[in-house]
């Protein structure tokens, strides 16, 4: 994005193509939403409308962004961001304690069910696709944050995860070269099988019906020339929304079940999710819920000041001389003005509830 251009015209986060435009003008009060706890080895779940914010909050953990932050913690624009993240140990003053896993869940996951095979393939194929998906953003995010190179991943090694029996057609022990080329597999050959017309046999594809991969994840697992590389890894899934009813109700039935290697944090849309017939179990211990309008509502003014602080951000990073947001809007809309507006506002809506309800 030019910075010259009308930064309110841009709703979403992925619209910001520069990590230091978008951490400009992210709110760092929003770091205050994350309980204190939300890096332990269970799963986190962060509702919200649309454009609650859940995308962003994400965003901010990805290893680019940690690193940026990093970089201009002098600034005065990014230094109450890079205060709240190294509070949290999210980062130091030279480097993320933090591998931050990104995975949108809106990539073709609900297609897999148009194939023609049985609802357990199906089911198998879903947790492939995402194991497969979420190694191989981790390899990445290990590249970036020690800049390294495709050519470098043989000096990673990834021993085979303790506490799991059974891991089938796993490559560990392995080198990141070896697990790269493995998940790299796993997933072209799913999804060539999305593309074609044929439907082949699904057992060539290392299935898995768990996270049990995930274990590979751990810190002790993954060093560089003897030396861990990460203090905690953090798988977070976003537009989980946009997964069939099956697919979504399998992924939340796994974190439920099982033992979580790792902390997962899941962004999903109120209206897909009953937290209590899905979750069955005690809040707090085995999962936690953050409700973001929830949340702000709770908390008064936070909200308002949340909104005022982010539009002025915009304002300042726009063509015009406006530091200040507040300036702009009025005080209070109680006046004759407003009356009439309300008033016409609500007998449209009252005709055309009524010419419905017909």
């Amino acid at each position: 994005m030019n910075e010259q251009e009308n930064p309110f015209k841009y709703r979403h986060e992925e619209q910001f193509d520069k990590d230091a435009f978008f951490l400009k003008l992210f709110a760092p009060e929003i770091i205050e939403l994350i309980p204190t706890d939300a890096l332990m080895k269970r799963a986190t779940i962060f509702l919200s409308t649309p454009g609650g914010g859940k995308s962003s909050l994400f965003r901010i953990f990805k290893p680019n962004s940690l690193i940026t932050t990093i970089s201009y913690q002098e600034n005065e624009e990014y230094s109450e961001l890079f205060g709240k993240l190294k509070e949290r140990k999210i980062l130091t003053n030279t480097e993320p304690k933090v591998l931050g896993i990104y995975l949108s869940c809106a990539r073709n996951y609900d297609e897999l069910e148009l194939l023609k095979i049985n609802p357990l393939q199906q089911k198998h194929l879903f947790f492939s696709l995402i194991n497969a998906r979420i190694l191989l953003i981790a390899l990445h995010g290990i590249m970036f944050l020690k800049e390294l190179t495709k050519k470098d991943l043989n000096k990673i090694r990834i021993d085979y995860p303790i506490h799991v029996e059974t891991l089938p057609n796993s490559p560990f022990p392995c080198t990141g070269e070896e697990l790269y080329q493995w998940a790299s597999n796993i997933e072209n050959s799913i999804c060539d099988l999305l593309d074609s017309y044929e439907q082949e046999d699904t057992k060539e594809f290392g299935l898995s019906d768990s996270l049990d991969y995930l274990h590979a994840l751990n810190p002790e697992n993954i060093t560089m020339n003897g030396e861990k590389i990460f203090e905690t890894a953090l798988v977070m899934l976003d537009d989980v929304q946009f997964l069939s009813k099956t697919q979504h109700h399998s992924l939340y039935s796994i974190l439920k079940s099982h033992q979580i290697p790792l902390p997962i944090w899941l962004a999903d849309r109120r209206e897909t999710l009953d937290p209590n017939e899905l979750l069955p179990g005690n809040e707090g211990r085995e999962f936690t819920i953050v409700s973001i309008e929830d949340q702000f509502r709770s908390k008064g003014k936070t909200f308002e000041n949340l909104v005022k602080n982010i539009a002025s951000k915009r304002s300042k990073a726009g063509i015009l001389d406006i530091t200040d947001f507040t300036q702009c809007v009025d005080g209070s809309i109680l006046t004759k003005e407003w009356d009439e507006k309300f008033k016409n506002t609500s007998m449209q809506i009252r005709k055309k509830i009524e010419t419905e309800a017909q």
